[in-house]
């Protein structure tokens, strides 16, 4: 659903080359796994908020693939070090014959499965998907890999500065 090779999803959990997400929906929290340092080895779970895009499902539609998908547009705030607030407006083609909740690279919160993501900033970047595998044998949701530690994305960064000092003083 990167672009390029298959994304597998199952009950809870998408995964994708990058790593996995799972929601828990009563809490309204989304759990991305990640790596420390690109390293397989030093797993985080860094915890986000769920359903944090302010949606606006259109009455378009069009064919990907096999699957009937609908329109939804939106927008997100993404503040940067150097120019301070950026919006980028979302535009996702999602399809109800996968009523769940997930999307590329952590954009949800749509009563479908997103195949289709576009995100314009200064240029517009798409992500759809090639190929979806339902594992419709078991019901037994797939976890995500032990992780070391539990962070906020704001842990996460603060760890990466602390590290970058540390090699700037050696």
């Amino acid at each position: 659903m990167d672009g390029s090779p298959a994304a597998k999803h199952a009950m809870g959990m998408l995964k994708l080359n990058q790593g996995a997400y799972a929601l828990q929906l009563a809490e309204k929290k989304r759990l991305r796994e990640t790596f420390l340092l690109g390293d397989e080895a030093n797993v985080v779970h860094v915890v986000e908020d769920y359903n944090k895009y302010d949606w606006c499902i259109e009455e378009e539609s069009k064919v990907i693939g096999t699957y009937n998908c609908i329109k939804a547009t939106g927008s997100l705030w993404v503040g940067t070090q150097c120019c301070g607030p950026q919006k980028r407006d979302l535009i996702a083609w999602f399809t109800l014959d996968v009523p769940l909740p997930y999307g590329p690279g952590g954009y949800d919160g749509l009563p479908g499965l997103i195949l289709q993501l576009t995100v314009d900033h200064k240029i517009p970047v798409t992500f759809t998907a090639q190929e979806i595998i339902l594992d419709k044998s078991t019901d037994k949701v797939p976890s995500l890999k032990k992780a070391q530690a539990i962070m906020t994305q704001e842990e996460v960064d603060i760890y990466y500065e602390n590290l970058m000092t540390r090699k700037k003083r050696n």
